[in-house]
């Protein structure tokens, strides 16, 4: 029978985590101990045992979701694989119900140059004003841009709508024809401010903001 993989910890809370394990089996009660920048490692680790008891999709969505800076420094090929193998229906049912239509028209707001720009991402709005505001809320990082897919339903991860952050975000896999195009002119981003009614753009400064990083994956 496979174990707990809990390298993520040090050795001295191990035994602790361990015994919660057997009596919840709930990898989000163990996910809340740790840095929201450890959960996807610890679900990849932990992948195999997940799957044995139905619950790897949900423990997935959790860590990717609740990462409060990015995955920026994880290779897109894992996370790709990661999603892969995952049931999409319990992806779906995680998440808010989909809308019923065959092709959605995303947006996804970038800045920043080199490998952290990631135009073809996971994480996608179907609200073009929310994705102005992700590539353009850090003034240091340069060429902020909206882009726009078409994307088919059967690339649809998972709709994290109203029950979620009410960014209207998609979680879609990246597929082969996908093909981002540059939205312009650039979409007003103080119209999605103002439909947060002081939600995001309270004035709250979050871990995101304090470390500098842009988008998730």
């Amino acid at each position: 029978m496979r174990e707990l993989n809990l390298r993520a910890f040090p050795p001295e809370q191990r035994e602790h985590i361990r015994q919660d394990w057997e009596e919840q089996k709930d990898p989000l009660s163990i996910m809340v101990l740790m840095s929201n920048q450890q959960t996807l490692r610890f679900v990849f680790d932990n992948m195999l045992l997940f799957h044995e008891h139905g619950i790897y999709e949900k423990a997935l969505l959790d860590a990717f979701i609740g990462c409060r800076v990015n995955w920026a420094t994880w290779s897109p090929d894992v996370i790709h694989y990661m999603f892969e193998r995952g049931d999409k229906e319990k992806l779906h049912s995680y998440g808010d119900p989909l809308p019923d239509k065959n092709v959605f028209t995303l947006y996804r707001g970038v800045a920043g140059v080199g490998r952290a720009r990631r135009v073809r991402g996971f994480s996608w709005t179907a609200n073009p004003h929310c994705a102005a505001w992700f590539a353009t809320r850090f003034c240091d990082l340069p060429n902020p841009t909206v882009f726009t897919i078409e994307c088919p339903r059967e690339y649809v991860l998972a709709h994290l709508g109203p029950s979620f952050r009410n960014e209207e975000e998609y979680l879609i896999l990246p597929y082969p024809d996908m093909k981002p195009k540059k939205v312009e002119p650039m979409p007003d981003k103080e119209v999605w401010s103002v439909q947060q009614k002081g939600g995001i753009d309270s004035g709250e400064k979050t871990d995101t903001e304090e470390n500098g990083f842009s988008l998730s994956a």
